[in-house]
């Protein structure tokens, strides 16, 4: 008994250090929103909008792949073909920063940030997305405490680094900048010593001459698949960011950042789930990932649930008291807590990516949009996307319409799910 306990307290020594790391990341918007004027706060959350925004394209697709066949490649020994299509992956990456990167150029604006603002959005961006494939290669391999070492680092630097520059220029642009930096130095130091054994240059020559080599057809399903996704959990922002006053979406980009610790929280927890669903279906095959998803959801659903009523009450409390400019934002907290809940307790979504039902998930996750928008169009009208209250409840709707399609498609498939060979 006592050697299983210190198993488990083995691998869930990450769990604190990513929790440390998760909430230094969730006070950073709540410090900027003290630091600068609302109009300002407004524009540095468009400016993170646009970043997540490019993080959505996930490298035409190739970051669900890389993380859906890492762990296999690494249990199967085939490491080079792994680090090749990383290699293959920050290289589309890039290439897409510099496609998009012209958006500066054009007259759009999102919550008055534009120009050389909407650059600095999607270069922040590109500095995630790097870093988030550099992390792959740790997760892949189980070694969630090295990974947990890796968000720590990059979350205080952050922080730090925001802190002294938001406090000292009052500028969401350059802030944007200086966060950029950090992750992108982060990103390649990473990306260096996890490849170095591997020769760095054959890799980008392997990488580069292979592209053509890629799975693109099951790269692009994957990312139709997140960006429909990025779409349910995001779309209520672009609503809010064009068609609110930079005021308004202040308040509410403010209130959203339950919905970003959320996402973030179960983004930490993702991190061990997924590669652990990847190497169950490897190992035993869907029935067994299948059953290790429906625990991990149903668990963190009821406990979120008991958590309900004294967290919402406490975070009402603190903005009341400590952020007078966001009161507006103590209408909407329980709406995007429960929004929240739904969106960490799901890993069915995972579930269907590892087992190869992307196709599947991405039907399901373009009829929650067609039936979401229009039924509510249909009952609120253009009014349902202009008000901040019926905004936030226009994103419950999206989120609950979404897990529940999926839990019950899960749910109703687990008899196939038995007969389904490993790969």
């Amino acid at each position: 008994m006592l050697t299983l306990l210190k198993a488990y307290s083995g691998r869930l020594a990450y769990m604190p250090i990513m929790a440390v790391a998760m909430i230094l990341l969730m006070l950073k918007p709540v410090l900027m929103a003290r630091f600068f004027v609302p109009e300002e706060f407004a524009a540095y959350s468009a400016g993170l909008l646009i970043s997540s925004t490019f993080c959505m394209l996930g490298c035409l697709g190739l970051q669900s792949e890389l993380q859906r066949s890492m762990p296999v490649s690494f249990y199967a020994g085939r490491e080079r073909e792994a680090f090749i299509l990383l290699t293959q992956a920050c290289l589309v990456a890039v290439g897409c920063f510099f496609v998009l990167g012209f958006a500066g150029l054009s007259p759009l604006q999102v919550a008055g940030l534009g120009g050389a603002g909407l650059t600095i959005g999607l270069l922040h961006g590109l500095s995630q997305q790097l870093f988030l494939l550099s992390t792959i290669e740790s997760r892949s391999r189980g070694e969630t405490l090295r990974y947990s070492y890796q968000l720590i680092w990059r979350a205080v630097f952050i922080v730090l680094v925001a802190v002294i520059v938001g406090w000292k220029t009052d500028s969401a642009v350059w802030t944007l900048s200086a966060e950029a930096v950090v992750s992108t130095v982060l990103a390649f130091g990473i990306l260096f010593r996890s490849i170095a054994s591997a020769r760095i240059m054959l890799l980008v020559r392997l990488a580069t001459c292979r592209l053509a080599r890629v799975k693109w057809t099951s790269a692009l399903t994957l990312m139709g698949v997140t960006v429909v996704a990025f779409a349910l959990i995001n779309l209520d922002r672009w609503l809010a960011g064009t068609i609110m006053t930079a005021r308004d979406f202040a308040v509410y980009a403010f209130a959203w950042v339950i919905l970003t610790a959320a996402q973030s929280a179960q983004a930490m927890v993702n991190a061990s789930v997924f590669p652990a669903l990847a190497r169950k279906y490897a190992k035993s095959g869907a029935a067994s990932s299948f059953k290790f998803a429906g625990t991990i959801s149903l668990l963190f659903l009821v406990a979120g649930g008991v958590l309900a009523w004294p967290l919402c009450s406490l975070i009402d409390m603190g903005v009341a008291t400590y952020f007078p400019d966001y009161i507006g934002a103590t209408g909407i907290v329980t709406i995007f807590y429960f929004a929240g809940l739904l969106r960490f307790s799901n890993f069915f979504s995972s579930f269907l990516i590892v087992i190869g039902r992307e196709r599947t998930l991405l039907v399901m996750n373009v009829s929650t949009l067609i039936v979401g928008v229009a039924g509510w169009f249909a009952v609120f009208g253009g009014r349902g996307f202009a008000d901040l209250t019926l905004l936030a409840c226009f994103t419950l709707w999206l989120t609950l319409l979404n897990y529940l399609m999926i839990s019950v498609y899960t749910l109703f498939e687990r008899g196939s799910f038995a007969k389904s060979p490993s790969p």
